[in-house]
């Protein structure tokens, strides 16, 4: 018999993430707010040829969107002109761009000659593919997935020579949100010093604005608009812009973490430990003009700029994570052979595969009442094909598009129902709901969604099997 090799481990865990990530690709979560609002631009773009969004509260969003960095959007029309418009297909390239962000991990951090062939690469991966920000938003359609795969295959390829296509991977980046610049201005600092030539200076520079100027030319220029809506969208995403009044040292050293990291505590020692670390070996190693260690230079500015500035959302801490673990082993100043790093990092493995293990569990025991199309045939049931707008929960949002898409006339809107938002076109307005509301002449209850409830979970996985079902939701009319 042969010997178990961390290879064969890493073959292992890479085929069950394939396999629970395939049958749960829909189910685990229901469709939710933020996932919808990411979409919901490009899928208007492929309706009616316009970038826009109701979704949106931005100034002029419902015109013309502009309220984030372009990537996503175009991500998202290129590969939903080609399939449909579901949640699994929607969700799918996500999937696909985390396996392949654990590729390139898995295998930058076992070229490291120190850590090659050891077991250590695979513990590592598995505390970065664990943890409960990378696991849910490798299935929340956010940016972060292609986020995470752009910054491991510039990690990946970054010894190689190939200046201009690490350049363009840069610029790339640099349109998927603005903070991961901090890690992006000192890849390509230090890119732009080694090119020997001037002209090779200018086209690094055209390399990297030319997305750029692509994007304001689709946008018709209309800076002030780009302007105002990013505004309004950066204000709500300061270090203080949250729902209670807390200090930005607490917001930025504990908010950040909670309550998310109630069932992954040791996560946010392990965080607190790499801000630490960074920060003292940045001041005392003095790395910032030695290419060598531009990954700690990186690592250090994107650390320091996020714990001081950025909204305390655990969504921002994967690409710390994902440059850290590559980073931190490769310094010559750390040593992760001791028996402490490998326990320390057993136990972060181990407390990340229950998050994991409990979520997928759940979705399959609570599969009926997960599972969307049965929603749809629902709404199918109880909706008139008048003018209307469908308002509420996000699972509204996917039936919306695949009437919209699928119907020559376009009948059918949807919108959040906590942002205002203009009624008068619609002869009448539906709302879809968890919440029980009062009935009254402008409230009219229609029907309750009550699928066929699956077995009771068992109270361990109750525990990490976060989020709602569809059971129960009610749709009413209010107009």
């Amino acid at each position: 018999m042969k010997k178990l090799k961390p290879i064969h481990g890493f073959v292992v865990f890479l085929s069950i993430y394939v396999f629970l990530g395939i049958i749960n690709l829909e189910i685990l979560p229901v469709a939710w707010n933020d996932e919808v609002q990411n979409l919901d631009p490009a899928v208007q773009k492929i309706l009616t040829g316009t970038f826009k969004s109701i979704i949106w509260p931005n100034p002029g969003a419902d015109k013309m969107f502009a309220s984030y960095p372009p990537l996503i959007q175009y991500f998202h029309y290129v590969w939903l002109t080609i399939f449909s418009i579901d949640i699994f297909t929607v969700r799918l390239p996500f999937l696909i761009l985390t396996l392949a962000t654990f590729f390139l991990f898995y295998h930058t951090l076992n070229r490291n000659k120190h850590l090659k062939n050891t077991w250590l690469p695979l513990l590592l991966l598995l505390i970065f593919a664990l943890d409960k920000s990378t696991f849910e938003l490798s299935r929340s359609v956010r940016v972060e997935p292609i986020i995470l795969f752009l910054l491991s295959l510039y990690l990946f390829i970054q010894p190689k020579r190939l200046p201009f296509t690490k350049i363009t991977l840069i610029a790339i980046s640099s349109t998927a949100h603005f903070y991961i610049w901090p890690i992006l201005f000192v890849w390509f600092a230090f890119e732009w010093l080694k090119l020997p030539t001037v002209p090779q200076k200018l086209l690094a520079f055209l390399i990297l604005i030319a997305p750029w100027a692509f994007y304001f030319h689709s946008l018709d220029y209309q800076f002030s608009t780009w302007y105002n809506q990013m505004s309004m969208q950066t204000l709500d995403h300061q270090i203080t812009s949250t729902d209670l009044p807390h200090s930005a040292f607490e917001n930025s050293l504990f908010y950040r973490f909670w309550p998310h990291y109630k069932e992954q505590p040791f996560n946010v020692i392990l965080f607190w430990a790499i801000l630490i670390i960074t920060t003292i070996l940045f001041f005392t190693k003095k790395p910032l003009l030695k290419p060598q260690y531009q990954n700690l230079t990186a690592l250090f500015f994107f650390s320091a700029l996020l714990f001081a500035f950025a909204s305390p959302q655990y969504r921002y801490l994967p690409p710390m994570l994902l440059l850290a673990l590559i980073t931190l082993p490769q310094l010559p100043w750390l040593n992760f052979q001791t028996k402490f790093i490998h326990y320390f990092s057993l136990l972060l493995a181990i407390n990340g595969f229950f998050s994991f293990g409990g979520r997928h569990l759940a979705a399959q025991i609570q599969k009926t009442e997960r599972h969307p199309h049965q929603v749809y045939d629902f709404l199918s049931e109880h909706l008139p094909t008048d003018k209307s707008l469908l308002i509420g929960d996000a699972i509204g949002a996917y039936y919306t598009y695949s009437v919209q898409k699928y119907s020559s006339y376009r009948w059918l809107d949807y919108a959040f129902d906590y942002y205002p938002i203009d009624w008068q076109p619609y002869k009448k307005v539906y709302i879809i709901t968890h919440n029980t509301l009062p009935n009254s002449k402008f409230i009219r209850f229609i029907a309750e969604y009550r699928p066929v409830l699956s077995k009771k979970l068992p109270n361990w996985a109750l525990k990490f099997a976060k989020g709602q079902t569809y059971s129960g939701m009610k749709l009413y009319q209010l107009k």
